[in-house]
């Protein structure tokens, strides 16, 4: 790889310094190349099939937990565009202030439902409802936004709840260190691809740990650890006309100086 790593001690510009070095190896080796025959479809053509299977590739490695939950702006990019939607809102403050306007809840398994006004204006006419139940003797709350029509506030939920579960056995160990279970898609496709993803984003990490960690102070890491405390390292980017120089580790963190060992060893060997 021709781009320089390094340390710095000044101001940071990214908090994935690790995880660019990884994937800017990737790209420079054509490691991802094969991405490229992949036909996928996709709601829009802001970004080609390879460009968006790279994106939740990348928001795997960073640990980025929900790829369905949506912002107001998202839920109306999709809404303009006549799109249905089935979406977790992103927001606990607005759960809990939208909790404080339900006057019945009903039961639903180990929750309670109910229904509420938009909090906004979505631009098409939409339902939400919040979810309240007991955790650590605590109410917590969450709410969703849907288009669609059904009969009951315990359907929606059983059919949000329901929008993906592809996941089998062998899967078991990235649910957590790739957070996999915090992530659903509505189509098959959709899962079948985000499995796929997480799988190579499985390899990926495991010939990482293989090819650089073993023997490091990092070899007991497992995959939640090397997201978690490994590639989330703050650093800074360095660019000349616009490519792409120099990445560097911020020193005040603990683990910067020994991966950037274990970086150069899997980035920088022939």
């Amino acid at each position: 790889m021709d781009i320089e790593l390094g340390l710095t001690k000044r101001a940071t510009d990214t908090q994935f310094a690790p995880l660019v070095a990884l994937f800017a190896y990737y790209r420079q080796t054509e490691l991802l190349k094969a991405l490229e025959t992949v036909s996928v479809p996709i709601k829009t053509r802001q970004f080609s099939p390879v460009s968006k299977l790279e994106q939740v590739l990348l928001s795997i490695l960073s640990g980025c937990e929900h790829l369905g939950a949506g912002s107001d702006e998202e839920l109306r990019w999709l809404l303009a565009r006549n799109y249905h939607i089935v979406a977790k809102g992103t927001s606990n403050r607005r759960a809990e202030a939208l909790a404080k306007q339900v006057k019945r809840w009903d039961a639903y398994q180990d929750a309670w439902l109910a229904e509420v006004a938009p909090p906004a204006d979505f631009g098409r006419p939409v339902q939400v409802f919040v979810k309240k139940r007991l955790k650590n003797d605590e109410f917590v709350y969450s709410y969703y936004v849907s288009t669609l029509k059904l009969p009951s506030k315990g359907r929606f939920m059983t059919h949000y709840q329901d929008r993906g579960g592809a996941e089998v056995e062998q899967f078991r160990n990235d649910k957590g260190g790739l957070q996999l279970a915090a992530r659903r898609k509505r189509s098959f496709a959709a899962q079948k691809t985000l499995i796929l993803l997480t799988d190579l984003a499985h390899n990926l990490l495991a010939d990482f740990h293989r090819q650089a960690l073993v023997g490091s102070q990092f070899e007991p890491f497992g995959l939640k650890r090397i997201v978690r405390d490994l590639l989330q390292i703050p650093g800074r980017l360095v660019f000349e006309h616009s490519q792409l120089k120099r990445i560097e580790l911020l020193t005040a963190h603990p683990h910067a100086k020994p991966l950037l060992i274990c970086l150069e060893k899997y980035c920088l060997t022939d």
